[in-house]
């Protein structure tokens, strides 16, 4: 039996510690995640895995430092800790604890996308091969020696959560074998290439904000993609003479070819933003203070102009 402590707190988490509690052959004896804010409400701040933690009655430690519960941790005799979106950086000492180190599951073709946004970061740059790869932390970012690594192609205009699934899909398909083979030692850590590195930045809620003056229409469908749900692609419009933002949920390219200036457009019963070098359909939007609506409704029911300012 292989003595796990695991590590997340995001709901996709929660499907890489139910994948480790679905083993036989694997025992959860402690579950780390983010403290719960000092303003919140018990339960209804915890985290994703903390509530599955506590479903399970596994040990919950959710320290404000990681590093507070290093001589918690290393009383329990772990052979190896499994990490997916934990919200810190671990130290070299609280690395060192575990026997086989801690085991990282990261969304991208490492070295490639190194950091907190690898999947906006793939669909940012339009990759059609995508992948997930499953590391050894040390002390960079997503620098570790790989254990594993699988890859896949997608369509051109795969949603965030399409990709997301897929991604999560291969992640939990590739963690158990490389989990495994590296504890029987028939897998070997091997070396980053550091001359193919990049990384990602944290994502803001200004990322979202888009000035289509300055946006090519591929550019702009990208984003639109990249930052569904949060911080949502939003463009300045006039509405009853009142300057406000669109915040754009969905939508496709329409096709592509010049125009004089941006603008947004009511045609054929559907709300169209004409960019400078093409024409795009808005699926679904959103005005402040309102419901997420379709564009046809909000072609039928709104007059909408850009902001020349924009």
């Amino acid at each position: 039996m292989t003595r796990v402590v695991f590590f997340g707190s995001s709901t996709l988490s929660v499907q890489i510690l139910e994948l480790l509690l679905s083993s036989p052959e694997i025992q959860i004896v402690a579950v780390v995640t983010k403290a719960t804010p000092i303003h919140g409400h018990a339960r209804s701040q915890d985290t994703p895995v903390a509530q599955v933690a506590q479903t399970h009655a596994l040990p919950l430690f959710r320290p404000n430092k990681a590093n507070d519960v290093i001589e918690d941790l290393s009383q329990l005799k772990a052979d190896v800790a499994v990490l997916f979106a934990y919200g810190q950086i671990l130290s070299d000492s609280l690395r060192q604890i575990f026997p086989h180190g801690i085991v990282n599951v990261h969304p991208s073709l490492l070295p490639l996308y190194r950091g907190p946004s690898p999947i906006e970061a793939m669909l940012l740059a339009g990759d059609t091969e995508v992948g997930t790869s499953i590391m050894l932390l040390d002390s960079g970012m997503d620098t570790g020696p790989l254990l594993s690594q699988k890859s896949f192609t997608i369509e051109p205009r795969l949603s965030k959560a399409e990709l997301t699934s897929a991604l999560m899909t291969a992640s939990s398909e590739l963690l158990l074998p490389t989990l495994f083979g590296y504890l029987e030692g028939t897998i070997n850590p091997q070396p980053q290439d550091e001359s193919r590195a990049t990384i990602c930045r944290l994502i803001t809620k200004h990322d979202g904000e888009i000035s289509l003056f300055k946006e090519s229409i591929q550019t702009f469908d990208r984003k639109v993609r990249a930052y569904a749900n949060w911080p949502t692609v939003s463009i300045g419009v006039i509405q009853n003479e009142k300057p406000t933002r669109l915040q754009i949920h969905a939508g496709h390219i329409e096709d592509v070819h010049p125009h004089s200036q941006p603008s947004i457009q009511v045609r054929d019963k559907q709300l169209m933003l004409e960019l400078v070098d093409g024409t795009y359909v808005i699926e679904q939007a959103q005005l402040p203070g309102r419901a997420i609506v379709s564009g046809r409704d909000l072609a039928n029911g709104q007059v909408l102009s850009l902001q020349t300012s924009d």
